[in-house]
């Protein structure tokens, strides 16, 4: 990635060098580093970036670059495919005929430029027909007769696609009017995508925000299609290890439980997760023996079970619970509470039915 810039002119011009894409943060470094060197420093700013401000929730400020009495081009593309002389004349100017060309071999394309040398027409290319028949996208037009005459020389030029994304540029003159900010040059077409909107955001990040800092599970209705939005209340997890699975790839650490869930065996292990029902009387939250639940947390749900070490539960109904050792604050006996021998248990606000 590579500019060549042209200060003692106004506009002043920067030439994006050979690459076919620029982004605008791609041209505000490259101006910002030629404004650096010593020999820029006697020259007025070349651009003014804003923008990328954090809005919170992985939106951020769209990125806007402001010329300052400058314009942006692609280097023009001068590289002639074919040339030649018409050996089958066309008095409509349709149809460009050489027997001793190579339009195919040469990859001439559709959208190449035309200017027949002999009468001064121009045309654009609609259609490659052979090796050696062009199809005009109109007749010729601006020539002395527009015509494809026998003996007449022409060259054909490709058109280079350029493209130029991620975010605003604007410009203005040297009095702060408004400019063009993309001057169009020889053989090139450009595609500019602009924000259309204050802001732009990362699709991951709004996927991100999406999930609330948790993620969903349901398994009754929910899905198994591993895919964004799986996980969301739009479209819950229908199986633990899937919503562990998009809980770890988030940096998630909370699951939200529609419905009952058991946690059973040695595979499910959700240490350092907390687990989030409905309320205790919509969730009910089943610890087998064998499951690995160090460290997890437990909220709004009705819980049961063996539980493992450094457990915290808040605003649950706890029923026929053993070997507790933790934290329990606000919940609701209903059951027997065993602790874990020796382990220190912290209760805190809590009641027995």
């Amino acid at each position: 990635m590579a500019i060549d810039v042209r200060p003692r002119r106004s506009p002043r011009v920067i030439i994006g060098l050979v690459e076919a894409e620029f982004t605008v943060q791609q041209i505000h470094d490259q101006v910002t580093n030629w404004s650096d060197e010593p020999h820029a420093h006697a020259f007025k700013k070349l651009i003014k970036t804003s923008g990328l401000q954090d809005l919170g929730g992985g939106i951020k400020v769209g990125l806007t670059s402001e010329m300052q009495d400058a314009v942006f081009v692609f280097e023009p593309v001068y590289t002639v495919v074919e040339e030649g002389t018409i050996t089958t004349g066309d008095s409509e100017g349709r149809f460009l005929e050489d027997s001793t060309a190579l339009f195919e071999t040469n990859g001439v394309e559709a959208g190449a430029f035309i200017i027949n040398f002999t009468d001064g027409s121009v045309q654009t290319v609609l259609n490659v027909i052979s090796e050696t028949k062009l199809e005009m996208f109109e007749p010729l037009q601006c020539g002395t007769d527009n015509q494809f005459d026998i003996g007449d020389s022409y060259k054909v030029w490709n058109i280079g696609e350029r493209e130029l994304t991620g975010g605003n540029l604007v410009g203005i003159d040297s009095v702060g009017d408004p400019l063009t900010p993309i001057l169009a040059t020889f053989g090139v077409m450009v595609t500019r995508t602009s924000s259309s909107s204050a802001t732009l955001a990362e699709v991951e990040a709004l996927q991100a925000a999406s999930f609330g800092g948790q993620v969903v599970l349901d398994l009754i209705n929910g899905s198994t299609v591993p895919d964004y939005p799986t996980g969301t209340y739009e479209r819950p997890a229908g199986t633990k290890e899937l919503a562990k699975t998009i809980a770890n790839n988030r940096g998630i650490k909370t699951i939200k439980v529609l419905g009952d869930v058991t946690f059973v065996g040695t595979s499910d292990n959700f240490t350092g997760f907390t687990i989030i029902g409905e309320s205790p009387s919509l969730t009910t939250i089943t610890i087998e023996t064998t499951a690995i639940m160090n460290s997890c947390g437990f909220r709004h749900a009705t819980v049961t079970g063996v539980l493992d070490s450094g457990a915290y539960l808040e605003e649950c109904a706890l029923e026929a619970l053993t070997y507790v050792n933790g934290e329990i604050s606000n919940c609701m006996f209903t059951g027997n509470i065993t602790l874990g021998g020796g382990a220190d248990a912290l209760v805190l606000g809590c009641k027995d039915t």
